[in-house]
């Protein structure tokens, strides 16, 4: 099947190396969308400062020009100067300026177009996402920002979903995830299945799995810093969309001239009122094995949304304003009558994470600068089960279960350049943590708490971060942070190291060393409830059922550029302890007691990409190993973790040519350990702990994307696209669960959990 495929792409390349001039007709259009046109006619890319293209517009007449007439004709238009970086890359500087001196800022980034464009990787090791410029992903219809991470190697979602994100051994709970400056404990929808970020009003995303910068606290594993455009603008911007779940819409207007502006945004699902294939799909795979059954679909009421607005002042030259808001919510409603129609039942769930934040940035001078920064999350659960029964009457059941975290604090950030080759970073943080949780059941005659917990922890954080350029070759990133607990009287130092240097003209090698300390997280629930979705509950550090979980990683790199190809090779060690688990997570749910240890992370993750005129294609390899060890479990020896993925990979290919994109992916990876277990004269007997492997998960996807623009006059863009996730429909299994019936014959339940089958996606977004 891939041969006609590939045949196709290359056909279609070879007839488009051949279009080096296109038609254009400007008459005064604003320079930011002639740019945004040459991008996508000629397959280019243009860095620049937003403030060069103030007020800058062209005209030009009707006719053919290729790529160095048109950027011939605008340098002369606009006194600014097109720079050739290479043959895809152009930065624009003032024209009195030096070139080199100007484009400096284009250094921090090693590779363009990671993946795809609109994904970069920075000097520092980290990434950089783009979504609003990000092209064609495989499956993808827009640019999930979560999921668009897990095509990074060495990031993996063993139970398929958008915010199950295991970065190099790390579970979910380890990312941090800050949308401008909020910290995010809840961040999809559909229970997962879609992140909770609307992609069209991020203006960027910076992705760290190792040598995390000191100014980021409190997770283990990754950084996911979300932010939103600071830019104020020039007209009123408005755009809206639609795809086969839910229509969103954001605005931006400007409220005193270049000073004052406020951008709006908003996103609902439509499930409640009409369900799409595509829905059917998703629900089939979320609701398996549980008593949301399909047939009882009528009386489930499901929705989803979430809201953003940001106000942006410019108080000063020299002082910025910003206060944004975010809200993601998901309700779910389930009334059914059980099968002897002896009872009537409810389940009601809402999941919410509101927050707020306020920044004000400070420039004294043009070697220091401030940021001032306030925030506030709120992030909570309820679950209410109901059972009536029909006789006797006024006979029920509630079982409630809620989860409560109030997030806040301020910080202060410092930026102070000391000489072009040095630089310090250093500032203070102040969080506070109010977390609780509540299992209650009541009926007619009894009203008793199963279990619930309240705690409270103040945080005191002093961090610096040096930057130091030996030579254009050598790049040192040096910090610590300093994290003080007043609760536990305890303090802990967190080193960090971030250095890299050119070995040859075409070859880099970096080494990043850190420790991470973290105290709050998510461990499965001790009272399992009959709908098993959202078991996981957050809880704070308290030094004895819950020690603070500690964390050592160390990675080693290489990466070698050349005539468009790319090799990026990056080995691991993570250390993580104090890790609490119920042996729910290992063997069965009869066992309350909390258990203590540890995990140890080893493994690879390499990258492959070449680059031709039209036609992108990339290949990831990722292999781990990942090992517990915790007290009383397995005779104290390790054994593998749940979600270990030994060996991952991916292939990919992207084709793009004027107006269209297409891009096809292949994804492979061994499956999850999980226990063998068996009943053995009335008991319930184990095998070796993880000590099985799922059959190997396999799919294909595909995206195809068109933009066009409807009018010229008033800059009115457009774009439609399409995607298949699963293209052959393959049924992988993701889990295997065991449950044991509460009866004198112990009868062992299995359930099984399947992957998200061949399910199609559509999208339309208009810009005006």
């Amino acid at each position: 099947m891939w041969k006609p495929f590939l045949l196709f792409l290359l056909f279609l390349s070879v007839t488009g190396f051949s279009q080096k001039s296109s038609s254009f007709h400007y008459e005064n259009k604003e320079l930011i969308e002639v740019l945004n046109d040459l991008e996508d006619s000629f397959d280019i890319k243009f860095s620049y400062l937003d403030d060069l293209l103030t007020a800058k517009r062209i005209s030009i007449q009707n006719g053919l020009y290729n790529l160095p007439q048109l950027l011939s004709m605008m340098e002369n238009e606009t006194g600014l100067l097109f720079y050739e970086i290479d043959s895809r890359y152009y930065a624009i500087i003032q024209k009195e300026k030096n070139p080199f001196e100007e484009a400096n800022f284009l250094k921090e980034v090693v590779i363009h177009g990671y993946l795809t464009e609109g994904i970069m990787k920075q000097k520092d090791n980290s990434f950089k996402i783009f979504p609003r410029k990000m092209e064609v992903l495989p499956g993808l219809t827009e640019p999930d920002i979560l999921q668009s991470i897990q095509q990074l190697p060495g990031v993996i979602s063993p139970n398929e979903t958008a915010t199950g994100l295991h970065v190099r051994g790390g579970t979910p709970d380890q990312n941090l995830i800050l949308w401008d400056g909020i910290t995010m404990y809840h961040n999809g929808h559909l229970f997962g299945m879609i992140s909770g970020f609307n992609p069209n009003i991020v203006e960027s995303v910076s992705f760290i799995n190792k040598g995390t910068n000191a100014q980021y606290g409190g997770r283990v594993s990754s950084v996911i810093d979300i932010k939103t455009n600071d830019k104020i603008p020039q007209k009123t911007e408005l755009n809206f969309g639609l795809n086969a779940l839910n229509a969103d819409m954001d605005i931006a207007i400007p409220i005193v001239g270049k000073k004052l502006a406020v951008q709006l945004s908003g996103r609902r699902s439509f499930t409640d009122l009409y369900q799409s294939y595509t829905y059917d799909r998703l629900y089939d795979k979320v609701f398996q094995n549980t008593k949301i059954i399909k047939e009882n679909r009528d009386s489930n009421r499901f929705y989803f949304q979430d809201y953003e607005a940001k106000i942006k002042y410019h108080l000063s030259k020299r002082d910025f304003i910003a206060i944004s808001t975010i809200n993601i919510f998901n309700d779910l409603d389930n009334r059914y009558v059980t099968t002897d129609e002896s009872a009537e039942n409810r389940d009601e769930m809402d999941i919410s994470n509101l927050g707020y934040c306020m920044h004000w940035q400070r420039t004294w001078n043009p070697n220091f600068h401030q940021k001032l920064s306030a925030h506030y999350s709120k992030y909570r659960l309820n679950y209410v089960f109901t059972q009536n029964y029909q006789s006797p009457e006024d006979n029920f059941d509630i079982f409630s279960k809620k989860n409560k975290i109030l997030d806040s604090g301020i910080s202060l950030l410092n930026f102070y350049t000391i000489s072009s080759k040095t630089k310090l970073d250093f500032g203070y943080q102040l969080s506070s943590f109010d977390v609780s949780h509540a299992f209650t059941s009541k009926n007619p005659f009894l009203n008793f708490i199963l279990d619930d917990n309240s705690a409270f922890i103040q945080t005191h954080s002093l961090f610096t971060t040096s930057y130091f350029t030996f030579s254009k070759n050598i790049r040192l990133q040096a910090g610590a942070r300093f994290n003080y607990y007043p609760k536990f009287e305890k303090s802990v130092l967190e080193p960090r190291v971030n250095f890299s240097f050119n070995l040859l003209k075409d070859l880099s090698l970096s080494f990043t060393a850190e420790t991470k300390n973290q105290i709050i997280s998510q461990i499965k629930e001790t009272v399992v409830s009959d709908l098993s979705l959202e078991n996981q509950l957050w809880v704070l550090s308290d030094l004895d059922k819950y020690p603070i979980i500690k964390a050592n990683q160390f990675t080693t790199g290489a990466l070698f550029k050349k005539n468009n190809w790319t090799f990026d090779l990056e080995t691991y060690y993570k250390h993580i302890t104090g890790l609490t688990t119920l042996t729910l997570g290992f063997l069965n749910n009869l066992d309350p007691n909390r258990h203590i240890g540890e995990s140890t992370s080893k493994g690879l993750d390499f990258y492959v990409k070449k680059d031709f005129n039209h036609v992108k294609t990339w290949f990831t390899y990722s292999m781990n190993e990942t090992k517990n060890n915790f007290n009383s479990i397995n005779n104290d020896l390790d054994f593998p973790n749940n979600s270990e993925i030994k060996h991952a990979v991916a292939v990919s290919v992207a084709y793009k040519i004027n107006h269209f994109q297409l891009a096809s992916g292949w994804y492979w990876h061994t499956g999850k350990p999980y226990t063998l277990t068996n009943i053995v004269d009335n008991e319930l007997v184990y095998s070796q702990i993880n000590g099985e492997r799922l059959p190997a998960y396999h799919r294909l996807d595909l995206s195809f994307i068109y933009n066009f623009n409807l009018s010229n006059s008033t800059g009115t863009k457009g774009k439609l696209g399409f995607s298949v996730y699963n293209l052959y429909n393959r049924k992988n299994l993701l889990n295997k669960e065991y449950t044991v019936t509460q009866s004198p014959e112990n009868i062992v339940e299995i359930s099984d959990k399947y992957s998200l089958r061949m399910m199609p996606n559509f999208f339309v977004r208009f810009s005006l």
